[in-house]
């Protein structure tokens, strides 16, 4: 399966100060699949070429998996997972990362994302992963960016935000669909609202990429 990674540093708060120390890879895997259609071959050749230290996945409509189905997938051991289960068909999400250097002490799943919580070793900061899968409907967007907008003022953490939020900053961010933008609005909002820095996007122009590579 030929693919290429678009390596997204995601939105950061301000109090964020150790990027440059860190490698997160966020994808859209649209389901893990089993069989000739499984990416997971996909997937370890990424984590061994890429060597991230947080991977988060959406989409990856899997049931639940093991810590020794996480380990192949990584590549080694020093790793630790959370997970939100498939529902029905749709929908799933993952965080990996590096537990020698990433010591998570908390976590949690909620209706619109899951995230994870601790130190980045020898730094003596704490920050948040928040791994996020965006509704659709325009009622749902906007209790997301409530409920995202709550956690991120009652706690004065650092917080790293990624994930496919269903949303884009501009036109030109989307090809071949329909712009709201009433939607781009309340998204700029929510990002100008929590002083969110958006990192820009690392490899292709666009985070999703049709199986024949063109778009």
């Amino acid at each position: 399966m030929e693919e290429e990674i678009c390596t997204v540093t995601p939105f950061l708060s301000p109090s964020f100060s150790i990027l440059l120390f860190m490698k997160i890879i966020s994808l859209n895997i649209r389901g893990i699949g089993v069989g000739k259609e499984s990416k997971v071959d996909w997937l370890k050749k990424v984590c061994r070429i890429e060597k991230p230290n947080i991977l988060l996945l959406q989409e990856t409509k899997l049931h639940s998996v093991d810590i020794n189905w996480i380990r192949v997938l990584w590549g080694n051991h020093n790793c630790d997972f959370i997970q939100k289960e498939i529902v029905e068909k749709s929908g799933g999400q993952l965080i990996i990362w590096d537990t020698s250097v990433y010591d998570v002490v908390d976590s949690f799943i909620s209706e619109f994302c899951i995230g994870v919580h601790g130190n980045w070793v020898g730094s003596g900061k704490d920050f948040y992963t928040i791994n996020i899968y965006g509704p659709h409907d325009d009622p749902n967007k906007l209790r997301m960016w409530d409920f995202l907008s709550s956690l991120l003022c009652n706690n004065e953490d650092a917080w790293v935000l990624g994930g496919d939020f269903n949303e884009v900053r501009e036109e030109d961010d989307r090809f071949n669909c329909v712009f709201v933008e009433s939607r781009v609005k309340k998204f700029n909002e929510f990002i100008a609202d929590n002083r969110l820095i958006d990192i820009p996007l690392g490899g292709r122009k666009f985070t999703r990429v049709s199986d024949d590579g063109l778009i």
